[in-house]
């Protein structure tokens, strides 16, 4: 974990167990929805954004997690995901 600013994109790139990258994108956050967050969040604790989701990219779900506690990110187009061609 290192200090950075609020996000307003995020980009996750993995990768299926043939090898294929898949980018999921949030662009742009809601900048009311995520600044409600972070000013709700212990400033001396460490923010983690996780991306969940099944193995087949199903049911997706974007977290933002401070210790043992987790709020959905509801504002965010969750079938915002291509295949990466580099």
């Amino acid at each position: 974990f290192k200090p950075r600013a609020v996000p307003k994109i995020l980009n996750f790139i993995f990768e299926d167990n043939k090898k294929l990258q898949t980018v999921f994108e949030v662009k742009p956050f809601d900048e009311e929805e995520i600044m409600g967050l972070f000013k709700q969040a212990d400033p001396n604790k460490p923010i983690e954004i996780i991306l969940r989701m099944n193995e087949d990219f199903s049911n997706r779900s974007l977290i933002f997690k401070q210790g043992d506690k987790e709020i959905p990110i509801k504002k965010v187009d969750l079938d915002n995901m291509w295949e990466y061609k580099n």
